[in-house]
C-alpha cells in the first residue's frame, strides 16, 4: 500500500518498543525487518538503500516509515541522533517505505522522547502509555498530511484555511469569504485552488467531513439521529438526512437502529 493509504490507515497496534539511537557514522545493512518503524530524525543524514532500487534520504525534522519485512542498507552521512518507535499490527499490511518532513517539529519530537522515556522508565501503565503516544504520533501524521503535505507549490496559500475548517467543520465554519481572507487571497482565487487540490467546492468538502463524522457518531450507537446531526454541524435535519442517503445510500435511521426518526 502507498504512503497515502497509510495516512488513511486504521492501526491495530499489538506491541511497540521505543528506543533513542545516538548518532553513527558506520555504514549498516538490515535483511526482512521483523517489524514497523517510525524513526524521527530532529536532523537528518542518513540515506536508506531500499532493495529492489529505493532511496530515501533523511532530512531536517523528518520521520522515515519502515514497513515489515523490508531489507536496505543505511548510509550514515552525518553522525546524527534519532529516535525509533518499533511495533506490530494485528494484520500484516504491507506498506511502501516513505520519508514524511513535518511541519510541527516539536510535537513529534517531545512525543517520540515522551515515548522513549516511558518505555525505558517501565513503570505502570508504561506499555498502553507507548501505543498512546504512537497513535498519537501517527494521528498528527496523518492530519498534516491531510492538510496539505506535498504543497510545496501555490497550494500551500490555503493551508490556513484547510487548518480552520477541520477545527470547526461541526461548529460555524466560516464562509468561503472568510476563508479566502485567512489566506490573504480574493474569494474566485481561493475556490480555485481549494478545487484544483481537492477536486470539489470547500462547501462540498465540508459536507464530506460533517457526514463522515456523522457516520462514526451513528456506528456508535451512543447518539439518535437528531443528536447526530446537530453534532455533526448541520444546522436543518431534513437537510442532514437527504444528504446522509445521497452520499451512503441509506437514511442514517437505519445506521442508528433508530427506524422511522428521519422519516
Amino acid at each position: 500500500m502507498s504512503m497515502e493509504e497509510f495516512m488513511k490507515y486504521n492501526f491495530d497496534i499489538t506491541w511497540v518498543m521505543t528506543q533513542f539511537l545516538p548518532g553513527c557514522t558506520q555504514n549498516s545493512s538490515h535483511r526482512q525487518r521483523n517489524n514497523y518503524g517510525l524513526i524521527y530524525y530532529p536532523e537528518g543524514g542518513y540515506v536508506f538503500h531500499i532493495a529492489g532500487g529505493q532511496t530515501l534520504r533523511t532530512t531536517k525534522n523528518s520521520i522515515l516509515f519502515l514497513p515489515k519485512g523490508i531489507s536496505y542498507d543505511i548510509e550514515a552521512l552525518e553522525k546524527q541522533d534519532c529516535y525509533s518507535i518499533t511495533f506490530n499490527l494485528i494484520s500484516s499490511p504491507y506498506f511502501e517505505p516513505f520519508v514524511m518532513t513535518v511541519r510541527r517539529s516539536q510535537f513529534f519530537l517531545d512525543t517520540f522522547k515522551e515515548a522513549e522515556k516511558a518505555f525505558r522508565l517501565s513503570q505502570s501503565g508504561y506499555v498502553m502509555g507507548c501505543k498512546a503516544k504512537l497513535c498519537s504520533i501517527i494521528s498528527a501524521m496523518q492530519q498534516e498530511y491531510s492538510l496539505g503535505y506535498l504543497s510545496g507549490d501555490n497550494y500551500s496559500v490555503i493551508l490556513p484555511a484547510i487548518e480552520r475548517i477541520h477545527q470547526s467543520y461541526t461548529q460555524n465554519t466560516p464562509s468561503v469569504s472568510e476563508l479566502a481572507l485567512l489566506c490573504n487571497v480574493s474569494p474566485e482565487y481561493f475556490r480555485m485552488l481549494f478545487k484544483k487540490k481537492y477536486g470539489t467546492s470547500p462547501v462540498k468538502y465540508i459536507n464530506a467531513l460533517r457526514l463522515t463524522h456523522a457516520k462514526e457518531l451513528l456506528s456508535s450507537g451512543l447518539y439518535s439521529v437528531t443528536e447526530v446531526s446537530t453534532l455533526s454541524g448541520f444546522s436543518a435535519l431534513p437537510y442532514f438526512c437527504r444528504e446522509f442517503k445521497k452520499k451512503y445510500g441509506i437514511s442514517p435511521s437505519v445506521l442508528s437502529g433508530s427506524i422511522g426518526e428521519d422519516e
